[in-house]
């Protein structure tokens, strides 16, 4: 129930004024969108239609808690339908930008990085799709040398900096290379011998749709392995080699 005793229009009006945020009233709410979305497949509680209203009417309160706006990953699969010919993810962001000035933090779980072992090579940073990793420096022995950082705020938990990482230096919490790997190699998989030939399949969460995707997976034959990855960009060569 919207409660628009609660509305304060200079929270509209602060997205309004962010990139991408000044598209925030032509959006009317109707849920073409919301078809169209892969994230809505894997996350039923994904509902950016809900959050643009709330913003629109000023609502701060509502709009803030709702944690939409850290989980579009900005893939665009929406904009094709949108009749309005808007970037849901730009108004995503504008909303994210508003709600970071007030302190609020990402609830998903951001990639870490162990700066023993990064070489500052900058590949990371160069492949994030979010712009989620700077280079920054770091002292050691009296010697400066540059080093990744990810910006938890920014972070979407996709993977594609793990899978590039050429030092094995970034991990990312339910998927690290050991972790990939034991769910490839589960019941001795790789060592089994079949009738038919073998075959990995790493499926993106996103592109699941909740009930019948999932429920297909358990009707498989035994020489098909699924490995579910949060994106296919964190399928590392080093799997199929």
């Amino acid at each position: 129930m919207l409660d628009l005793r609660r509305a304060d229009p200079s929270f509209t009006d602060e997205v309004l004024s962010e990139p991408g945020g000044e598209n925030l009233l032509k959006c009317y709410a109707c849920g073409t969108c919301m078809s169209t979305c892969l994230v809505k497949r894997y996350n039923p509680e994904f509902n950016p239609r809900r959050l643009i209203r709330r913003a629109a009417l000023g609502l701060r309160e509502q709009a803030l808690a709702d944690p939409t706006y850290w989980l579009c990953s900005a893939c665009d699969a929406c904009y094709a339908r949108c009749p309005q010919s808007i970037h849901i993810s730009d108004v995503m962001r504008a909303i994210r930008n508003v709600a970071m000035r007030g302190g609020a933090e990402s609830p998903l779980a951001a990639a870490q990085v162990d700066t023993d072992r990064c070489s500052g090579c900058a590949t990371c940073a160069r492949a994030c799709p979010y712009d989620a990793i700077t280079m920054v420096a770091k002292e050691e022995n009296g010697l400066l040398h540059q080093v990744s950082y990810v910006n938890p705020s920014l972070c979407l938990a996709c993977g594609v900096c793990t899978a590039t990482c050429p030092s094995l230096a970034i991990t990312l919490e339910g998927y690290s290379q050991e972790q990939m790997l034991a769910q490839l190699g589960a019941g001795g998989w790789l060592e089994a011998s079949y009738d038919a030939p073998k075959i990995a399949a790493f499926v993106c969460n996103w592109c699941l749709r909740a009930e019948e995707d999932l429920a297909a997976l358990d009707r498989l034959p035994p020489n098909v392995r699924v490995v579910r990855v949060p994106c296919s960009g964190r399928v590392d060569p080093l799997f199929v080699l």
